[in-house]
């Protein structure tokens, strides 16, 4: 196949399926996830779903995997602008992982609420698993990118690993770090040497033989990451960072270091002599998890009474949730099941 080909049908492909989840069929609402480098395709990738809404009211819960820096924000604003011109029937909440987000979007005329996309993780794929081993003093959980700052897990005694690739990644890097970090046990290559992508289950089997998670970027979203390690029961080391991931950071069981090698060593010792239950840390999350998700059930809520439907959004939650509310959604899919819904009786 030549380059012009896959060229064309990876078009095709990014035009018939979106990151999103289905959160009501009547009226139609959707948890989509925004990714940074695909704000200016936003429109074209829902272009089939939305087009064929028009006429009635339709919403989209818009999740972000980035810092919602300024120049993002104006991005996000512009994607806002292009949806209301082109779908006036569609309306768009911004969904934010910092608490002072929402005041900002709304200075600029844009529904959003503070509901950190973390909340969204399946709390019962990572738990606490005593009968395994503690092995290893620390994780870390980051795809092999320059912004993960590897560099400052360089002295980090009995450190393990776990990545995933992507064609993106810059071969330079990469080759640094699994220079630099040769002495780490690296999980994806621990049965045979070549790469395997671990599974939710087995990511939470190894996260239960490390004492201390890492978070050692400056920037980027909520970090999914680090909520997985929470809820392992595992404590964590963070850098100084902006992108929402410290939402769910409490102080007796995060250390905050400063971002230089020596101070993430020091910090996972200090952590490691803490000795906190895995339980705690774990219950600590969930309680915070709560209060999310008690934010994102308002805002269907108020879209149901806004609409006079007579349901409860949160009785509902149990049949529509989805791990991180996200899934790679045929469009033609959703509009069959449209579709359907119409020619059945109204739920309301």
């Amino acid at each position: 196949m030549d380059a012009h080909l896959r060229e064309r049908l990876a078009r095709l492909h990014q035009t018939h399926v979106g990151q999103y989840s289905i959160v009501s069929l009547d009226p139609p609402i959707f948890c989509i996830q925004v990714h940074g480098d695909g704000l200016n395709q936003f429109v074209e990738r829902y272009r089939m779903l939305f087009s064929a809404l028009r006429g009635r009211p339709a919403f989209a819960l818009c999740c972000h995997s980035f810092n919602l820096s300024s120049s993002a924000l104006r991005a996000v604003a512009h994607m806002v602008a292009n949806c209301r011109e082109q779908f006036p029937d569609l309306q768009l909440t911004q969904l934010c992982n910092e608490p002072h987000q929402p005041a900002l979007f709304r200075e600029m005329g844009i529904a959003a609420e503070f509901c950190n996309k973390n909340c969204f993780v399946d709390d019962s794929l990572f738990m606490p698993m005593p009968s395994i081993t503690r092995r290893f003093d620390a994780v870390y959980d980051a795809r092999l990118l320059a912004f993960k700052r590897h560099h400052l897990a360089y002295t980090v005694a009995n450190l393990a690993l776990i990545y995933y690739p992507v064609p993106s990644d810059d071969p330079a890097y990469v080759r640094e770090v699994r220079e630099r970090l040769s002495h780490a046990h690296w999980f994806n290559h621990a049965d045979t040497g070549a790469f395997r992508l671990l599974s939710r289950p087995e990511i939470n089997e190894r996260l239960a033989a490390c004492r201390v998670g890492l978070c050692l970027s400056a920037e980027e979203g909520q970090m999914l990451a680090s909520i997985q390690y929470l809820l392992a029961g595992l404590p964590v080391v963070t850098t100084p960072s902006q992108g929402g991931r410290d939402v769910f950071f409490e102080d007796r069981f995060v250390i905050t270091a400063d971002p230089e090698p020596g101070a993430i060593q020091s910090a996972v010792r200090a952590l490691i002599q803490r000795a906190i239950p895995p339980d705690e840390i774990r219950h600590a999350t969930l309680q915070r998890i709560a209060q999310h998700r008690h934010a994102f059930f308002g805002v269907v809520q108020r879209i149901y009474d806004q609409l006079g439907v007579r349901r409860t959004f949160a009785d509902e939650w149990p049949t529509v949730f989805v791990n991180t509310m996200m899934r790679n959604q045929l469009h033609t899919d959703t509009l069959s099941m449209l579709a359907a819904q119409g020619r059945a009786a109204p739920a309301s």
